[in-house]
């Protein structure tokens, strides 16, 4: 039995990348009988993983403030004695930082691989140099999308593995009045142009509502916009939920409102769901999920009238509404958890 093991900044988050990573892990054990080990950098052993882990998951919890870059030379030596304690085959790690301390670890037979959940352009300056520099010496770097991996020529191996999905029984009836958006409140996720888009809507379908479910620094000036709008009452930010199915399930549509993404597991969960979609076809993301005219619609990035207008299109019409979800839950299939799993199978056995 192969044994792989990842590195995360905190699994006791729950964010995108920490979603996607218990994903993954998980189907290793339940498809592939890989053993797996998960190295959380900043979290203690008094935290707990934020999402279900198969019960033969080991988590290490290592107890490193990832702010302080001391810390990175503590990081890379107890990572290295894991893998060699752990005679672990394939190191993978989830951000260019991480990525990079990966790459100056030495251990006889191991196999590094850089997995990237953010696209290449949204990234600093200073990552992208360090990329050049630390990635040519991994054995492997996974991306999410075709179109990123035109950004890295200069790495020997680039593959192209779409984070998976867990796959919904049930499905909205995509009857209620509700337009649902989810992710961290930062200007990436571009909740203020969502805003500014519902009040338009607002004005024709006064009796829709918006729920957008997170948290985040731009919390304020959210808020600020829905009273600056008149929109009390109509649209509500919603604390994160462990139950974010239950969100899905009640919702009419799915609107994605982000300046640049990555992969959008939200929007493949919404799919998931059987939830119709509206998106801004922003750099990376949405258009690898969204099937415009047929599950959802892209619109110009940004552009907030042609945004509010396709949602009035789909409120206003619900059996198209209904007709884009049962498309969306049959396309999202193409990226089930055991498909998925078999393009790692494959990348891990193709060392072999």
């Amino acid at each position: 039995m192969k044994t792989v093991s990842i590195i995360i900044g905190d699994i006791s988050k729950g964010n995108g990348t920490e979603r996607a990573v218990t994903n993954l892990v998980n189907s290793l054990c339940e498809y592939g009988k890989y053993k797996v080990n998960i190295l959380s950098c900043s979290s203690h052993d008094s935290d707990t993983p934020y999402f279900e882990l198969n019960n033969s998951i080991t988590v290490y919890h290592l107890g490193l403030s990832l702010a302080k870059k001391l810390n990175y030379i503590v990081l890379q030596k107890k990572i290295k004695k894991i893998c060699i304690e752990t005679k672990t085959d394939f190191l993978l790690g989830t951000t260019h930082a991480l990525n990079s301390i990966m790459a100056g670890i030495k251990v006889k037979g191991l196999k590094k691989i850089a997995c990237e959940h953010m696209v290449y352009a949204a990234a600093p300056v200073y990552s992208r140099i360090a990329r050049r520099f630390a990635y040519p010496k991994l054995d492997a770097v996974v991306l999410l999308t075709e179109n990123d991996k035109k950004s890295y020529s200069f790495c020997k191996n680039t593959y192209v593995i779409p984070n998976s999905v867990p796959q919904i029984e049930e499905s909205a009836l995509c009857e209620n009045k509700i337009l649902l958006g989810v992710g961290r409140y930062t200007k990436q996720k571009g909740f203020d142009m969502l805003i500014k888009a519902f009040s338009l809507v607002h004005e024709q379908l006064p009796e829709w509502k918006l729920r957008i479910v997170g948290k985040g620094e731009d919390e304020d000036l959210l808020k600020n916009l829905i009273q600056e709008n008149g929109l009390q009452g109509k649209v509500e930010l919603v604390p994160p939920t462990k139950n974010i199915k239950d969100e899905y399930l009640r919702a009419g549509m799915y609107v994605l409102s982000s300046r640049w993404e990555g992969f959008v597991l939200v929007l493949t969960e919404a799919k998931a769901a059987g939830l119709p979609a509206v998106s801004f076809r922003c750099p990376e993301g949405p258009a690898d999920i969204i099937k415009d005219g047929k599950d959802g619609f892209l619109v110009d990035p940004e552009n907030i009238e042609q945004f509010s207008q396709r949602i009035v299109q789909l409120a206003k019409d619900e059996n198209l509404r209904k007709q884009f979800g049962h498309a969306a839950k049959e396309d999202i299939k193409r990226l089930s958890p055991q498909t998925v799993f078999l393009l790692w199978d494959k990348l891990f056995k193709g060392f072999d």
